[in-house]
């Protein structure tokens, strides 16, 4: 029995990343700009390029690695729509929900990953 509850959970979940990684990218953006027209003072050997380059990759990879949450959400919520699969996707969702505890989108991704588990033993 497909999980309808579940994949629509996790579905918000995917959604929620995607998000997220669009607003951390966003706020690389403007703190490299920031960074780079002389806001502020720096102190140290590394200088105003290097740093806004620094941050920028490192927000960067942030962004990548939530898009890449995102995408894995999504694709466990395509599983759980179809009734052969719908323990596999739960699974993902589960597995993807604990890794990204901290936020709404893993406990959303917890909560429908539990309920397609209970669909799927219907």
């Amino acid at each position: 029995m497909e999980s309808k509850t579940g994949s629509s959970l996790a579905f918000i979940s995917a959604i929620l990343n995607f998000i997220g990684a669009g607003f951390v990218f966003l706020i690389a953006i403007i703190m490299s700009i920031i960074i780079l027209s002389g806001a502020g003072e720096t102190s140290g050997e590394m200088s105003r390029e290097l740093a806004a380059v620094f941050l920028f990759v490192i927000l960067s990879a942030v962004a990548i690695g939530l898009l890449i949450i995102g995408l894995l959400f999504r694709m466990a919520s395509k599983r759980m729509k179809n009734p052969a699969t719908v323990k596999n996707g739960a699974i993902w969702s589960l597995i993807l929900g604990i890794l990204t505890f901290g936020n709404l989108a893993g406990i959303l991704g917890i909560v429908g990953g539990a309920i397609g588990l209970s669909d799927a033993n219907k």
